[in-house]
């Protein structure tokens, strides 16, 4: 899956709010991923 979002370009989160509420679909770009990834790591 880390690869994937490596990858992508974006990802999108799914809220409940309950069981048997609708989805909010959530866009969230992607861009600057791998780079924020290395400097967590410290690369």
């Amino acid at each position: 899956m880390l690869t994937d979002l490596k990858k992508g370009e974006r990802l999108i989160i799914g809220f409940k709010a309950r069981a048997d509420s609708k989805t909010i679909a959530v866009p969230v770009s992607l861009k600057g991923f791998t780079g924020g990834l290395k400097a967590i790591n410290g690369q």
